[in-house]
């Protein structure tokens, strides 16, 4: 068979599958996705499929049985499958049996926390999921000073969403530890908030309002089961915009035009209502006065200021980590201590380790 390179595997297996639904008019259909940490070697074994493509970082898989079709994409650690059958319950059993095949590792037994990751791909949304090593905030916590660290404190051990506000803003210099922190805040909300990471916040609430609503009305993070609940529980989403203070500053109207309106809406207005997602944003600059749109009471939750350490906090940090050479009695960064610490002969900036790749 000559496939048209503009076709990729999934669209092929899609268009296979809804014609062969043609054929057998009575079929019901169910589609559904879940994470999951299988490796691509052992996929063909488990799910035994009659046909198989693989193409870089996809797997995509088409079984035919029993009068049951189904057409499985495993990619970026998430599987998703189409299934159609004459019963529901074989429907349910297949995506069961699926399920437990394809399942993820809880955090708790990785030490990673799952990240998904937002883009614009010139046509429509793009989307995929990785891991990253998770920081425990009582293991990091020594590196935050003053009121920067009583603001953590309570964001780490004693904060929940009420309905109250949705918008979340860290400011302070570069290297001041707001990506360690935001690994560490990850972790501690993994039981109810599943994190979201916007590669382009500019292209998110500029030109492609479409960008906005699929990022907004797809639910792709499920929480366990409660209780009394067969249903798996729907997380809160933590949508986090790194260094993108221009949205909020007072003159944002006539920097971003629109995007400080956009931006608005998410966290408080008519397409925010009722969506259970957070707006964490954060700045390598001090932000300063707010834009009142963004200022005003019931819109910004919490505020954070990530100072450097004062000169005595600096060498009490290095003493404890068993430095004992001074850095003078100027302030200092997180990432100039490190830079210390780690034998640098002169304090330079750590790179970056945000979470893009």
């Amino acid at each position: 068979m000559i496939v048209p390179s503009q076709i990729s595997p999934d669209r092929l297996f899609e268009t296979l599958f809804m014609d062969r639904m043609l054929d057998q008019p009575t079929c019901h259909i169910r589609t559904a996705h879940w994470p999951t940490d299988l490796s691509r070697e052992t996929l063909t074994g488990l799910v035994k499929p009659d046909r198989v493509v693989e193409c870089e970082k996809e797997w995509h898989g088409w079984g035919e049985r029993d009068q049951l079709i189904f057409s499985l994409t495993v990619e970026y650690g998430e599987a998703h499958v189409w299934v159609a059958a004459p019963e529901m319950h074989a429907i349910e059993r297949e995506i069961a049996r699926l399920r437990t095949l394809l399942p993820e590792r809880s955090a708790e037994d990785s030490g990673q926390v799952p990240i998904r990751f937002w883009t614009w791909a010139g046509d429509g949304t793009a989307t995929y999921r990785r891991r990253l090593d998770a920081y425990q905030w009582e293991a990091i916590r020594d590196n935050y000073v003053g009121s920067t660290q009583v603001a953590l404190d309570h964001l780490m051990r004693a904060f929940h969403p009420d309905g109250s506000g949705q918008l979340l803003l860290w400011d302070g210099p570069p290297g001041a530890g707001k990506t360690s922190a935001l690994r560490a805040l990850i972790w501690q909300w993994r039981a109810w908030c599943a994190a979201e990471y916007i590669v382009d916040p500019d292209m998110l609430f500029g030109s492609q309002p479409s960008y906005l609503v699929s990022v907004l009305l797809r639910h792709h993070d499920e929480g366990p089961a409660d209780d009394d609940a067969e249903q798996p529980r729907q997380l809160w989403r933590l949508l986090i915009l790194e260094d993108s203070g221009e949205f909020l500053s007072m003159d944002a109207k006539e920097r971003t035009g629109q995007a400080l309106s956009r931006f608005s809406n998410v966290v408080d207005g008519l397409i925010g209502q009722g969506l259970r997602i957070l707006v964490l944003v954060t700045s390598n600059e001090e932000l300063g006065k707010l834009h009142p749109a963004v200022s005003r009471p019931g819109r910004c939750v919490h505020k954070i200021r990530f100072q450097p350490f004062s000169g005595s906090e600096a060498k009490a940090w290095l003493r404890r980590h068993g430095e004992t050479r001074s850095m003078g009695d100027t302030a200092h960064t997180l990432a100039e201590l490190y830079a210390r610490l780690h034998g640098k002969a002169a304090v330079e900036k750590r790179p970056g380790v945000g979470f893009v790749p």
